[in-house]
């Protein structure tokens, strides 16, 4: 009943603070959203019974989401505003060689270089954060004190190796999207005496600093390819991935395989559903523990916008089971990315692999089912003509048969929803997406648990060694399978989207998913 008033919500905020971030004019919006939402408020009150309770609705949805893209714009202006003063603050550190001294709160490791994460902290004044580029020998951990002396500045820094001159979207906003008010480039950095730390920090400090070890037992355990997909698959390390495999990955359409996105997650969540099924644990035990694993993990692989997206879901989805509640995922989907947004309005502008994310889960939710009643076939045709229907092994063919084919409409729901919006982001698109991933994905589930099982074996070389040896085998396929598919002269598509353009398709989209919808209801109703 109110999926459509959390639907305006959602969708108004998140309106609401794209134009805060991207309008010279969100003040003069704001004021004519204000406007629009008490007319329709007006039309919704003097509506009497005798107009149907859709149009009511209607109504009352129209005004909820005016309302909520003047609350949206609110929000957008005060993260600007304390922007603003925040950056007034720090100016008078920037171009200025500096020494710092500060607690690294993360570190990400590169194939050429480590990303340090300071916070800063001053006796006069707030706190900052700076990001710095520094070369992989030392390796420094979370919860570091560290003395920086070098010059700060506020532009991303262009790692010299990589000789680009562009700059995507992410890479431009990311200092904005992470709190980050200032770089520096290899700076001078002395190690001091580690700060004492609480038992909580001392927890996190050995979540952070063990993934390196969970990357550095694969690599004992199996290839480099190996060591590399179960890294990226399993805790988002894609530090052992070189320039070429990360083009072959983006360009043949592979590239959310090897950071962990919601898929991976969904696929690591039913891996331990199906371990305490197995165990036997209560389901009154089950699915407290289920919940704090999630949430273990998450803190363990970092809280990316696609990780907080499904871990938040999924949780959802273990409580509503545990009190006997409906799970609405389409419900879900968009409360959590209200709850994302009012946390941080930046992700509205700024976060791409936040929109991905949810257009990509939009696909599953909503396109995926209309796909599946057009694009109707009947299988059994097929299997009962060629296979012989009194032999058992026929019956797990039809049911790999059947597998392929919804692997390939989810892949199909997502590129429609994804696509237009990569090349808006990039100006390119992968041609052969879709067959990449259909030959990928139902392998991807055994890599990850390979992996897995490599790492949890690490302290017996033979065991270890066996399930390296297997997870080898299927990353030397996918390592394969990418390059193939990249080598291709078309197979990346150079396009640039516009905006309006933009917002055209998916309109367009979604009144098209309405139609079906309204016309799977009267055919239901007529066969009735």
């Amino acid at each position: 009943m109110y999926y459509r008033y959390i639907v305006a919500t959602t969708l108004g905020i998140f309106c609401g603070t794209l134009v805060a971030f991207t309008c010279d004019f969100s003040s003069e919006i704001f004021l004519v959203s204000l406007f629009l939402f008490l007319i329709n408020l007006v039309v919704f009150k003097f509506k009497n019974i005798s107009y149907t309770q859709n149009s009511r609705g209607f109504s009352l949805a129209l005004s909820i989401f005016f309302f909520a893209v003047s609350l949206g714009i609110l929000l957008g202006q005060i993260s600007l505003y304390k922007d603003l003063v925040k950056s007034e603050r720090f100016s008078h550190y920037i171009s200025n060689k500096k020494a710092f001294v500060g607690t690294i709160y993360e570190v990400k490791q590169k194939s050429n270089s480590q990303e340090i994460f300071l916070n800063v902290k001053s006796e006069t004044e707030d706190g900052f954060n700076i990001k710095i580029i520094a070369s992989n020998i030392p390796v420094h951990n979370f919860g570091e004190t560290i003395s920086v002396d070098g010059k700060i500045s506020t532009s991303s820094i262009i790692m010299p190796s990589l000789q680009t001159n562009n700059k995507s979207i992410d890479s431009q906003y990311s200092n904005k999207l992470n709190n980050i008010d200032g770089e520096m480039a290899f700076p001078k950095i002395s190690t001091l005496d580690k700060a004492e730390n609480n038992v909580f920090d001392e927890y996190v400090a050995m979540i952070k600093n063990s993934k390196r070890q969970f990357s550095s037992s694969l690599e004992k355990g199996s290839s480099i390819h190996g060591a590399a997909l179960g890294s990226g698959t399993l805790v988002g390390d894609a530090s052992l991935f070189n320039k070429e495999e990360m083009s072959n990955f983006r360009i043949s359409g592979l590239s959310h395989i090897i950071v962990v996105s919601g898929f991976n997650v969904t696929i690591i969540i039913l891996l331990l559903i199906y371990l305490f099924s197995f165990l036997n644990i209560k389901l009154g035990f089950r699915i407290p523990i289920l919940i704090f694993s999630i949430l273990l993990f998450m803190g363990f692989i970092g809280f990316g916008s696609s990780v907080i997206r499904s871990g938040f879901m999924a949780i959802v989805l273990l409580v509503s089971y545990l009190y006997g509640r409906g799970y609405a995922a389409k419900q879900t989907l968009f409360l959590v990315a209200l709850f994302m947004i009012i946390l941080n309005p930046r992700i509205s502008a700024y976060d791409i692999s936040f929109h991905l994310s949810f257009l990509a889960t939009f696909g599953i939710l909503f396109v995926f089912s209309v796909l599946r009643s057009l694009l109707k076939i009947n299988l059994n045709k097929f299997t009962d003509k060629y296979l012989d229907k009194e032999k058992n092994k026929d019956h797990f063919f039809k049911k790999i048969f059947y597998y392929i084919y919804e692997i390939f409409l989810v892949t199909l729901s997502i590129q429609i929803t994804t696509l237009p919006y990569l090349g808006f982001a990039f100006g390119y698109f992968s041609f052969f997406g879709i067959f990449a991933n259909i030959l990928i994905l139902p392998i991807l589930p055994l890599i990850m648990l390979l992996g897995f099982l490599t790492f949890l074996f690490s302290f017996s070389f033979l065991l270890s060694s066996i399930f390296g040896f297997f997870l080898s085998i299927f990353s030397e396929y996918a390592f394969f399978i990418a390059k193939f598919f990249s080598e291709f002269s078309f197979s990346k598509l150079e396009i640039n989207f516009s905006f309006l353009f933009l917002v055209g398709y998916y309109l367009c989209l979604i009144l098209f998913l309405i139609f079906e919808i309204k016309r799977k209801e009267i055919k239901k109703y007529l066969d009735k």
